[in-house]
């Protein structure tokens, strides 16, 4: 009966995961943290009520599943679309000794 609400995640899910691991890719870990951090505790007091308040039982965990990760990636896929993450971890790394990351303007490519 969950079941196909849950598979309505699935494309949200994809499209996540894939522009999470680009961006945990590049070295920014923390923002990405966050943003699965929030939602699961988020998830943890909701998964207890929202049964109820929509009188779904089991059913009703399937949704929050559901609508938490469309929920998710879209915020993933919106701070992505920023560009911030395509510079580098340049001012991350600004304070290592001699460590020199190319610079890289957000939606360009570095230099060769």
């Amino acid at each position: 009966v969950a079941a196909p609400s849950v598979s309505r995640s699935g494309l949200a899910v994809g499209i996540e995961v894939v522009t999470a691991e680009a961006i945990v890719g590049s070295g920014h870990t923390q923002v990405i943290s966050w943003i699965y951090t929030a939602f699961s505790l988020v998830r943890i007091p909701l998964a207890f009520l929202v049964p109820t308040w929509w009188g779904l039982g089991v059913q009703g965990l399937a949704w929050l599943i559901t609508i938490t990760c469309i929920l998710r990636m879209v915020m993933i896929y919106a701070w992505a679309a920023r560009g911030h993450w395509q510079s580098g971890l340049t001012r991350e790394l600004a304070h290592v000794p001699g460590s020199s990351p190319p610079a890289v303007t957000p939606g360009g490519s570095p230099p060769v």
